[in-house]
């Protein structure tokens, strides 16, 4: 359906008579589009996400650095153990173990969930500096460094699981079996239990892969939360014809 506006010129021909010449004049039907970025739900929506992200991301370091993935407490004496960290029948709750001291963890699969979790956290960080970089410098083209994001955030969130899946099987080393008995093994715990990091390591992968399907839900249907409006197409004798939104001319299409 497009719309025409009729152009008149009025002409003196040689019998002196007023000679009306109109012609119609095809005016543009374009759809315009409030930006995305302006909309107060999207705007709301995305900082509601970038502070989760953070969040996610301080959730991630404790899970790296709190040595209390497994422990058993036997007569009010506590052995723990965490991705690098140790703490062996302590009281006073010391603990050894340093990224830097790669070699001294006791389980290769320990020393690759590290590594994992290491680069999890590095991603959900570059994620929020890409967001913040979009946001402020190239605003009008921040969809594409939320896509950017909801990718990052979703290889932080398949690096924890993977490590969630890889550091049971280093129970069997002979450091965890001294602690956790002779009945550990490789995915058992013997007389050990799951202690509180381990849950908040599974609910970081949870809690990623969430937010990446929230922020791709975000810029893929930001069309339909803000729906485009159509410009007046026509003016004949100075009387405006029409303004339409987009949703009215698809249930009129669909009518017909």
């Amino acid at each position: 359906m497009s719309g025409v506006r009729a152009r008149s010129s009025v002409l003196l021909g040689f019998d002196g008579v007023a000679h009306s010449n109109s012609q119609p004049e095809p005016v543009s039907n374009t759809f315009y589009k409030k930006p995305w970025y302006k909309s107060r739900l999207l705007s709301v929506l995305c900082v509601a996400w970038l502070i989760f992200t953070l969040c996610l991301a301080i959730m991630m370091i404790v899970s790296l650095v709190q040595p209390q993935w497994i422990g058993r407490n036997l007569s009010g004496a506590k052995a723990s153990f965490g991705l690098y960290r140790t703490c062996s029948w302590t009281r006073t709750g010391d603990c050894e173990g340093s990224m830097l001291e790669f070699d001294d963890i006791p389980s290769s699969a320990w020393r690759a969930a590290s590594i994992l979790v290491l680069f999890a956290v590095i991603a959900c960080f570059v994620a929020v500096v890409v967001w913040a970089a979009f946001w402020l410098c190239f605003v009008e083209r921040a969809y594409v460094g939320f896509r950017i994001c909801s990718v990052l955030v979703l290889v932080a969130g398949i690096f924890f699981l993977l490590a969630c899946f890889i550091y049971p099987s280093g129970f069997d080393a002979a450091e965890i079996r001294a602690i956790c008995s002779d009945n550990a093994d490789s995915y058992k715990l013997g007389d050990c239990k799951m202690m509180w990091v381990y849950w908040l390591a599974i609910i970081c992968t949870i809690d990623a892969f969430i937010l990446s399907c929230f922020a791709w839900l975000i810029v893929v249907r930001d069309d339909r939360i803000l729906q485009p409006k159509r410009k007046p197409v026509a003016m004949q004798n100075g009387t405006q014809l029409m303004e339409l939104k987009a949703d009215t001319l698809g249930r009129s299409s669909t009518s017909i």
